[in-house]
Protein backbone atom coordinates (compact mmCIF):
# COMPACT_ATOMS: atom_id res chain seq x y z
CA UNK A 1 0.00 0.00 0.00
CA UNK A 2 2.67 2.05 -0.64
CA UNK A 3 4.68 4.21 -3.38
CA UNK A 4 5.70 1.50 -6.60
CA UNK A 5 9.65 2.42 -5.64
CA UNK A 6 9.27 0.99 -1.90
CA UNK A 7 7.50 -2.52 -3.63
CA UNK A 8 10.37 -2.74 -6.09
CA UNK A 9 12.64 -1.94 -3.20
CA UNK A 10 11.49 -5.01 -1.16
CA UNK A 11 10.83 -7.43 -4.23
CA UNK A 12 14.51 -7.04 -4.90
CA UNK A 13 15.36 -7.46 -1.72
CA UNK A 14 13.38 -10.84 -1.25
CA UNK A 15 15.20 -11.89 -5.01
CA UNK A 16 18.56 -11.60 -3.39
CA UNK A 17 18.45 -12.59 0.46
CA UNK A 18 17.62 -16.32 0.93
CA UNK A 19 15.43 -16.76 3.64
CA UNK A 20 12.79 -14.40 1.75
CA UNK A 21 12.42 -17.63 0.23
CA UNK A 22 10.68 -18.91 2.70
CA UNK A 23 7.01 -18.55 3.23
CA UNK A 24 6.97 -18.94 6.69
CA UNK A 25 9.62 -15.99 7.23
CA UNK A 26 7.82 -14.24 5.12
CA UNK A 27 4.35 -14.30 6.69
CA UNK A 28 5.85 -13.96 10.13
CA UNK A 29 8.22 -10.70 9.11
CA UNK A 30 6.53 -9.31 6.45
CA UNK A 31 3.33 -7.69 8.17
CA UNK A 32 0.27 -7.26 5.26
CA UNK A 33 -2.59 -6.33 6.55
CA UNK A 34 -5.30 -7.22 3.71
CA UNK A 35 -8.35 -7.43 6.11
CA UNK A 36 -7.88 -3.65 7.48
CA UNK A 37 -10.60 -2.12 5.60
CA UNK A 38 -13.98 -3.82 5.83
CA UNK A 39 -15.22 -4.43 1.77
CA UNK A 40 -18.40 -2.46 0.84
CA UNK A 41 -20.94 -4.55 -0.42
Amino acid sequence: AGAPNALDRERNLMNEDPKWQDTNYVLSSYKTEPCKRPPRL
